[in-house]
């Protein structure tokens, strides 16, 4: 459609503006970066220059609309259909701010209040249908001060929080370790500039740098969050400060040839080292490998300390025969506690959590087996969470279906509100003996008593108000007419009274969970660390089910000796593949030769791969 003669937002004139769009002006002026969407009734518009990039970007059909002030662009979409375009324009590395109608009115103009609900952008997501279950959702941050980088990262989702120092070089080896959703840099700095090329920046003023932290990149991550999400921003967990040597230096080149997690033909996951290692069953055990993968250590005592873990599990290896079925049981509980800390958890989360907690006894066994001497400093005390499931178990209803309908406390849980659903049950029993009262002194079979936007009787057109004065209408339609009597407006008042009650207990019930259970996000959190590992561990063992794998002798010397090396991928790809022996002992370089495809690329990214997986702290093939 041709876009001429129609209004720019910068042309606007507020005092030429209807209220309405009088309150979309000032909510866009406040966000010029992002794309507005806004609630008119029972649809979300986008205006002006949004309204071009968000047909672009989903597919809607751009209009016009007349406004006192001239003619707009417009592209709008239903209320229901709204988070599928909201993760199209997240796809599409655009911000998002979501402005609904609150259902109060403005008394002064008589005007729907509206107001800002979520905001959205890459790095800074919460909600599950946004997420990669199988990826980490990193934010990262740097600020750049005489050629040294002070560089940070999160993982809103699950309130992970890294921060380091480094050369730009160094920082550059780290982004593509991570691979942020969403990079915070300094406005019109020269780190926005060098990155500009590589990675979506987000350029903020200098404001967001400051704050209590000496790293201040760690202060764009905090008060960046907290514009973003406000309140519903999770609680972070403590500041993890490593050094950058503390991993392997890959730059990204190196990554993307050695496969690790992608293959370099379509880029898709499928031959990849991660493809062909991944064998868990939970969300967090796929995205604690994949960290694994891509963050080889370069520590030998914590090489080893990962190596030892793995020969216990050698060791008790029987002991995870029946793993997988109680992993397939346990929800992502690391996502999970961030909607804990920040109260925002939902009912169905709640009962997800629950069914999670209920393997806590088998998780702490197996655990103690294989990491006697706690290395991996996982949780200890799992007494509170023991208490906690107990309480879960008593309020969260069991069934899916009854928690998705809003019947989410169980019955037992509080004898008053089992009362009040008593009574509901009572008067509704009531209606029904009354339906058939009414049947039998009209004659009317067909007569019956439904519920939509109140309680009334439906019949068929052709019968004049069957039962005299008693009937009162309430809506004539083409075929049948709805009435109501004394008798069902007095059980609907009953009903809906009742139901007020319910809904207000229920509300202080799950009210007084959140909060209690925000005290255990630590807890919660340290749980969700120990099942993934615990995956990670039983995805290793299915991996030796398949092929052996031996333990790596490791040192200081720079002499490499591989006898009839596997590549991960390629053994399973390849039927006739042939193992490797590799032996560098005593040389800084050796010259390979031959024609193509006798698999010079193979041996050198065995090699790699090698290297990579041994210090990432696995046993090989």
């Amino acid at each position: 459609m041709q876009i001429q003669n129609v209004l720019k937002f910068s042309e606007l004139r507020k005092d030429e503006l209807t209220d309405v769009m009088k309150q979309y002006y000032e909510i866009k002026a406040k966000y010029p970066d992002f794309i507005v969407l806004f609630q008119v009734g029972s649809f979300f518009e986008t205006y002006f220059e949004d309204a071009i990039e968000f047909s672009k970007t989903t597919g809607v059909t751009l209009t016009r609309k007349n406004l006192r002030c001239g003619k707009v662009l417009l592209a709008g979409v239903g209320l229901k259909g709204v988070k599928a375009h909201i993760e199209k324009l997240l796809n599409e590395n655009y911000k998002v701010v979501l402005v609904k109608e609150t259902g109060e009115k403005d008394e002064k103009n008589n005007l729907a209040v509206r107001k800002v609900a979520n905001i959205y952008t890459k790095g800074c997501l919460i909600e599950r249908e946004f997420l990669n279950p199988k990826e980490n959702n990193y934010m990262a941050a740097i600020y750049e001060e005489n050629s040294f980088c002070e560089f940070a990262y999160a993982e809103v989702s699950t309130g992970e929080l890294y921060a380091a120092k480094g050369t730009f070089t160094e920082i550059l080896s780290e982004l593509s370790r991570i691979s942020p959703k969403e990079l915070l840099v300094f406005k019109n700095s020269k780190t926005s500039e060098r990155l500009k090329n590589l990675y979506k920046c987000e350029c903020l003023k200098e404001r967001y740098f400051e704050g209590k932290e000496e790293n201040r990149a760690l202060n764009a991550i905090f008060n960046y969050s907290k514009f973003v999400l406000n309140d519903f921003l999770p609680d972070f967990e403590k500041i993890q400060e490593y050094k950058i040597n503390k991993y392997l230096y890959m730059d990204f080149m190196t990554r993307k040839n050695l496969e690790l997690v992608r293959n370099s033909y379509n880029n898709k996951k499928e031959g990849s080292i991660f493809w062909a290692a991944d064998n868990c069953i939970t969300p967090m055990g796929k995205r604690l490998l994949l960290k694994t993968i891509l963050s080889p250590l370069c520590d030998i005592k914590e090489i080893s300390e990962r190596h030892i873990v793995i020969r216990n599990l050698i060791k008790n290896k029987n002991k995870f025969d029946n793993f997988s079925e109680i992993l397939r049981e346990i929800g992502d509980v690391s996502r999970i506690s961030s909607k804990v800390s920040s109260k925002t958890v939902k009912p169905l989360e709640l009962l997800a959590l629950k069914e999670s907690l209920k393997s806590l006894p088998e998780i702490e066994k197996l655990k103690k087996l294989v990491d006697k001497n706690n290395f991996l400093n996982l949780s200890k005390d799992t007494n509170s969470l023991q208490d906690y499931y107990y309480i879960l178990d008593k309020t969260i209803e069991d069934d899916i279906e009854k928690v998705k309908a809003g019947n989410y406390i169980k019955k037992g849980a509080n004898s008053e509100l089992d009362a009040l659903y008593d009574e509901i049950k009572n008067y509704y029993n009531q209606i029904n003996e009354y339906e058939e009262h009414l049947k039998n002194t009209t004659g009317i079979k067909a007569l019956k008593i439904k519920r939509k936007n109140g309680f009334y009787i439906e019949i068929n057109s052709s019968h004049q108000n069957p039962a005299g004065d008693d009937f009162v209408v309430v809506q004539c339609l083409k075929s049948i007419t709805k009435y109501t009597t004394p008798t069902l407006a007095n059980l609907e008042t009953k009903i809906y009274s009742n139901e007020s009650k319910a809904e207000e207990l229920k509300n202080n019930i799950i009210k007084n969970l959140k909060e209690y259970s925000k005290e255990l996000t630590a807890s919660i959190r340290e749980y969700g660390k120990t099942v993934a590992f615990l995956d990670v561990l039983n995805s290793m063992k299915k991996t030796m089910d398949e092929t052996s794998l031996v333990e790596p002798v490791i040192d200081n010397c720079s002499d490499i000796l591989i006898k009839k090396a596997l590549h991960p991928a390629a053994k399973i790809i390849f039927r006739n593949y042939e193992p490797l022996d590799i032996n560098f002992k005593d040389k800084n370089i050796v010259i390979l030769t031959g024609k193509n495809g006798i698999g010079k690329s193979v041996l050198l990214k065995t090699l790699g791969v090698m290297v990579v997986l041994i210090q990432a702290g696995f046993f090989v093939p």
